[in-house]
């Protein structure tokens, strides 16, 4: 019956149940919206940026690097990651420390700042180049040598405080005798004195190492340094002991043994009975200038400076006694300088008539009177300053070679690598070595040519016994050197 009570009970359900279950789920989604960690979980719409993905899979750069989402971001292992962030690298290792040098260094005798140790010392910045005994009678004999490339003076004539006043003027330095001591108070007030020395040759002349500790005990030194010049004595005759209690007084030496010009220089009690003096020509060799050098720096067991002295002419007036020519000069001084000699003495005087290889005949001042030498000495002491860093600087001990024809020596002027060079009689084509160097050039100095370096190996020929080479190392490695 269509208007029965149950009839009239169902149709009244159905709409109460519609309203109900519309009811509950418009509850649901508020729910959900409200409260997003539930269950049921709405991502959006495809491909808009979702907070509430994982950070590598919300198309979000979360962490500003320009980068989003796993793969392309280097801060997701995968999608599941929640951040971006990027590993943090470790740090780098710190760099490994440079090599060792691959040589080994000896710095020259008593330091490169042996002088500074001194009151008014020689200068940093000039390589010790003197005269023996010069007369500086005038200004314009102190400005000769000055310009000829001369700035020490030893032994200088006097006693005179204007020819003092001179050499000052020249920029020349002074080591002064003791007949300078009466008027030492103006002497030590002239910026030119720089030292006081001991009797000449006083091995030579009854005087002993006591003898001479004395006289320097005695100087007007006021903390200059004490030089001295030896002779036959500390050279060749006197013991090894006694050589050395003599060398050890001074605080800057030197010796005149002077191998051209002596007849005598070879005989047996001389030079020529002692290990390692090269015979060859009556032991008119440059490379004897070298050994006299290596056995006074021996004695004084490399503490202190030794100075060479190169004869200029005729020391002796004897018909038998030759002059030093000017090729042998060179020879003689590079010698000196190779065999580590941190000075260079003239003795600027000559004895004999005539002129032959350059000389001028007798004359107390050869640099001043005779022009031929004048010019090649300036040109030599020209090309030793230009050389001083060189020269100054450590020589290698280890790491370097050089064949039997020459004496040789390398050296390091903080910068590059040098190698002096000079025959021996019998010198022809010689070779050198540095093999760390590897591949480079030696450059000659002063000759306008270069020879190849291979595997820090090269070759070079020497005319004759005076021949000298200079080669300065361009290219290549340093050999750990800095």
């Amino acid at each position: 019956m269509p208007d029965s009570a149950a009839t009239r009970s169902a149709g009244r359900l159905r709409p109460r149940n519609w309203a109900a279950s519309f009811k509950r789920a418009f509850l649901v989604v508020m729910f959900v919206v409200a409260f997003p960690g539930a269950s049921a979980v709405i991502y959006g719409t495809p491909w808009a940026a979702s907070a509430t993905k994982p950070q590598c899979n919300n198309r979000t750069d979360d962490d500003g690097d320009g980068k989003i989402d796993y793969p392309t971001d280097p801060g997701c292992t995968g999608k599941g990651d929640k951040s971006e962030a990027d590993p943090v690298e470790p740090p780098p290792p710190p760099a490994p420390p440079p090599p060792p040098p691959q040589v080994e260094l000896e710095p020259v005798d008593g330091g490169p700042n042996y002088y500074a140790q001194f009151t008014n010392p020689l200068p940093s910045d000039k390589f010790p180049i003197g005269v023996w005994l010069d007369c500086i009678s005038d200004q314009s004999r102190a400005n000769v040598l000055k310009n000829a490339g001369v700035n020490v003076l030893v032994a200088m004539c006097g006693p005179s405080l204007t020819e003092l006043g001179y050499a000052n003027t020249a920029g020349l330095k002074v080591i002064l005798q003791d007949e300078w001591w009466p008027v030492s108070s103006g002497a030590n007030a002239n910026p030119a004195t720089v030292s006081w020395m001991g009797p000449d040759e006083t091995d030579m002349q009854g005087g002993t190492p006591a003898t001479l500790a004395q006289h320097k005990a005695d100087s007007p030194l006021g903390g200059r340094f004490y030089y001295e010049n030896f002779g036959k004595g500390v050279a060749f005759w006197a013991s090894d002991a006694t050589a050395a209690a003599f060398v050890a007084v001074p605080e800057v030496l030197s010796i005149d043994v002077y191998w051209f010009a002596d007849t005598n220089v070879c005989g047996t009690s001389e030079g020529g009975g002692k290990p390692g003096v090269i015979t060859s020509n009556a032991c008119h060799v440059a490379a004897n200038y070298g050994w006299h050098v290596n056995r006074v720096r021996t004695l004084a067991n490399k503490q202190k400076p030794m100075w060479g002295f190169v004869e200029l002419g005729c020391p002796f007036s004897g018909a038998g006694n030759p002059c030093i020519t000017l090729a042998q000069i060179r020879a003689a001084v590079w010698h000196s300088l190779i065999a580590g000699a941190r000075g260079i003495e003239y003795f600027n005087h000559s004895f004999k008539s005539g002129a032959a290889g350059g000389q001028c005949g007798a004359t107390p001042s050869l640099i001043r009177d005779c022009a031929p030498l004048r010019t090649y000495i300036t040109s030599l002491n020209a090309e030793i300053q230009s050389l001083r860093a060189a020269l100054e600087g450590p020589k290698l001990t280890s790491g370097f070679t050089a064949s039997g024809g020459v004496r040789a020596v390398a050296k390091w002027d903080g910068s590059k690598l040098y190698v002096f060079a000079g025959a021996v009689p019998g010198a022809a084509n010689e070779t050198f070595s540095i093999p760390c160097v590897g591949n480079a050039t030696a450059t000659v100095v002063g000759e306008s040519r270069s020879v190849p370096v291979v595997a820090g190996a090269f070759t070079d020929s020497f005319a004759n016994a005076n021949s000298v080479h200079i080669y300065r190392i361009d290219g290549g490695s340093t050999c750990g050197l800095t």
